[in-house]
């Protein structure tokens, strides 16, 4: 038998129900002073024994010495009712709910590497406009992290997938890349699955390819995945193809890195040509072809790139390799025409960036531009493989100084309309479940 007795004081009102809760985890009844904490939780007589004075103190505890079966019934009661109401096993979920109750909703985007590209950079835009709305945001890089992500308004946690293991809660995880979304649908403790489309990536390998057919099955999916994308191009094949509703926000650009810069034109003219070139799609080779066609001792070319040094037979004045994302807009800056021959883009960032820093845009329309850009308007549109198109072009721009006024100015007001600042609510409504 536990005993537990108690004066009534202050001092005594304060005190916990455990001498009753440790012996309920043997069986030992306990018989108490009916106060305090002891009275808010014994069941008189069905799991302890209460007692307001010293008479009844004799008598319950004088009847507990001498019913065996009584005292037995009352340990095991309480040690039923400990079990079900006082161990965390069966109490862990009310402090769970309490704890989660004061965590700020956590959002994870898994990337295929954090190596600087135009696709990674909106991601970390979307995470940097989250987290400063009060979220907590990390990234997984199936690839070893080797880039320093720059770019954001402080640090992001970055976990490598191999190198981790994962248990923790996730409110939202973002797949942004075919290859990501097996990681995002196998994970179990998530609550809401999102699969950010940048692109048809069904497009990105070559014809033959088994990854072709991997890629094509991410837009397929039947479990509960929201589709999100920052093209409309992207909304509308995810649609029409494979019956998906994509939502869609507005990509931006940050113009305190793409700042203005007037040009001359009148001096030897800096043509930028951006892109992989081992990308089939961005189709640089092209650009590189109608370079051989242009009179060199006019112009100046600058290739940016994102890993590669160009092939052999380029002809490159400056070669400019992983660029910080931070400093790219210097580099926008330092040039006067954008070449850009591309077919397939998700978003094609370049042009933007090119028209916020007052340069001029010849380049081909695919569906990744066309959202805004317009022939003769804020940009010059060539024929995709057409040289002689593009090297005319090139040349009306420097020889027509009314076209090329009006493309730098409405070009300048485009990059102004598509600003962060006014898709950043567009973009917090993209990660927002009912």
């Amino acid at each position: 038998i536990n005993l537990a007795p108690l004066e009534e004081t202050i001092f005594n009102e304060s005190k916990s129900e455990n001498k009753w809760l440790e012996a309920a985890l043997v069986k030992v009844p306990t018989i108490a002073s009916d106060f305090g904490a002891f009275k808010e939780v014994i069941e008189d007589e069905k799991d302890g024994v209460l007692c307001k004075n010293l008479e009844e103190w004799k008598e319950k505890l004088e009847f507990l010495i001498c019913n065996e079966k009584y005292r037995q019934n009352l340990g095991k009661n309480a040690y039923l009712r400990v079990i079900k109401e006082y161990v965390t096993t069966y109490s862990g979920k009310g402090i769970a709910n309490f704890i989660s109750s004061k965590f700020k909703r956590n959002i994870g985007f898994v990337v295929p590497t954090t190596n600087i590209s135009g696709g990674v950079n909106v991601v970390l835009k979307h995470a940097s406009l989250l987290r400063n709305n009060g979220c907590d945001v990390f990234l997984i890089s199936e690839d070893i992290v080797t880039d320093d992500i720059e770019n954001m308004d402080g640090r992001v946690p970055v976990l490598v997938e191999k190198y981790t293991r994962f248990e923790g809660y996730v409110n939202t995880l973002v797949a942004t890349l075919w290859t990501t979304l097996a990681f995002v649908k196998g994970y179990p403790n998530v609550l809401e699955r999102a699969y950010l489309v940048q692109g048809f990536e069904t497009d990105f390998a070559r014809d033959g390819l088994y990854m072709k057919i991997l890629a094509n099955a991410t837009y397929s999916n039947r479990i509960n995945l929201h589709y999100i994308t920052i093209s409309k191009w992207c909304q509308k094949w995810l649609e029409e193809s494979f019956g998906q509703q994509a939502r869609y926000a507005p990509n931006g650009i940050d113009l305190s890195l793409f700042t203005f810069r007037k040009r001359s034109f009148d001096k030897k003219i800096r043509i930028l040509i951006e892109g992989n070139c081992q990308d089939q799609k961005k189709r640089v080779d092209e650009s590189f072809r109608i370079v051989e066609k242009l009179d060199l001792d006019k112009f100046e070319i600058i290739y940016l790139s994102y890993g590669s040094k160009g092939k052999e037979w380029y002809h490159i004045d400056k070669c400019l390799n992983k660029v910080p994302h931070s400093k790219v807009g210097k580099v926008y800056q330092g040039c006067d025409i954008l070449l850009k021959s591309s077919v397939l883009e998700s978003f094609s960032y370049p042009p933007l960036e090119m028209m916020a820093t007052g340069g001029v845009n010849v380049v081909v329309q695919n569906d990744g531009n066309s959202e805004y850009l317009q022939n003769e308007y804020n940009c010059i549109f060539y024929r995709q493989g057409d040289i002689a198109d593009a090297v005319d072009k090139i040349n009306r721009v420097i020889q027509d100084k009314e076209l090329r006024d009006k493309i730098i100015m409405n070009g300048l007001e485009t990059a102004q309309k598509r600003s962060w600042d006014t898709s950043k609510k567009e973009v917090l409504e993209l990660y927002q479940w009912k």
